[in-house]
């Protein structure tokens, strides 16, 4: 894997877990909605209505796995991606790479924080992506 996709990892497993959330929080909605059907036969409808929710809960329960799950490989990411980032030489290099990929901000946001112009803020960020190629450093990633 190459550098850029070995820092990107964080900002994407972020992503993925947010969407989860959402769904998590949709899923929520329809399994705790109760809609009343009136039937000829109560204990019929009284089943399949118990049935459906009882299916929503078992999809909410496991998709909360997959989101616990998620969180603990985006901990062991981050933390690989600190480490590396800590190799970096040059300390105004650091926090770049720390903004960028732990924190997942934007190249403005990132331009901002540092009063930079987001021109150097790229150069700043080019130089410190070869640095850690230089230093093999996502190859035993």
């Amino acid at each position: 894997m190459d550098t850029k996709t070995f820092l990107s990892q964080a900002i994407w497993l972020d992503r993925l877990i947010q969407s989860k959330v959402e769904q998590q929080g949709r899923l929520k909605e329809l399994a705790l909605k109760v809609t009343t059907t009136y039937q000829d036969n109560p204990v019929q409808g009284g089943l399949r209505e118990n049935s459906r929710m009882e299916a929503s809960l078992v999809d909410l329960m496991a998709l909360g796995e997959e989101i616990n799950a998620d969180i603990d490989r985006l901990i062991e990411v981050k933390q690989e991606i600190r480490r590396a980032v800590k190799t970096v030489d040059n300390l105004s290099y650091q926090p770049v790479l720390e903004m960028r990929y732990l924190d997942g901000r934007s190249w403005d946001d990132v331009a901002e924080i540092m009063s930079y112009d987001k021109r150097t803020v790229h150069r700043i960020h080019g130089r410190a992506i070869r640095e850690l190629e230089n230093k093999g450093v996502t190859k035993c990633h």
